[in-house]
């Protein structure tokens, strides 16, 4: 334990009863968020936490038979960092959910957040890993159909959905 301020109580009392590995998550994954954007704002910490290249997503925003016709390399390039991160930062996310109603607990009652605060993050972490485990999935899908070159490797999953 560091105490950094001893003017204060600090966290510790509040995080003692945490596992020492869901706290590490908690911590890395924050620890990786603030580094990023203090560097270079929220699009840094898309790209260093997801390898979402802001840039090129604002291009396939506009225009995406364009943007890949003239940045495919880029495209291709984002998926493959998206496919890489994308698990490590859900294993994070999943150690955070699992324990989200002991970690942000101890928060509404030491008074930090209120019980309705305390609701919303658990809601959002929830979606954040639901849609991550769904973001995973596909880019797994384009990957293997990139790297096999079978770009006719779609298949029908639903009446009205066609899907790598």
């Amino acid at each position: 334990m560091v105490d950094t301020n001893p003017d204060y109580p600090g966290l510790r009392s509040l995080v003692e009863d945490i596992p020492d590995e869901v706290m590490k998550e908690f911590q890395e994954l924050a620890i990786q968020y603030t580094t990023a954007s203090n560097q270079g704002g929220v699009n840094a910490a898309m790209q260093e936490i997801l390898g979402v290249n802001m840039d090129v997503v604002n291009k396939i925003d506009d225009n995406m038979p364009k943007t890949y016709m003239t940045d495919q390399a880029g495209i291709d390039e984002m998926i493959r960092q998206l496919d890489k991160k994308v698990p490590g930062l859900l294993k994070r996310v999943k150690t955070i959910t699992s324990n989200s109603n002991l970690i942000f607990s101890r928060l509404e009652d030491a008074g930090y957040i209120s019980n309705q605060q305390k609701q919303l993050i658990v809601k959002e972490f929830t979606k954040i890993e639901t849609e991550l485990e769904g973001i995973q999935e596909t880019l797994s899908r384009w990957v293997d159909v990139r790297d096999t070159g079978n770009f006719f490797g779609f298949h029908s999953n639903t009446k009205n959905k066609a899907t790598f």
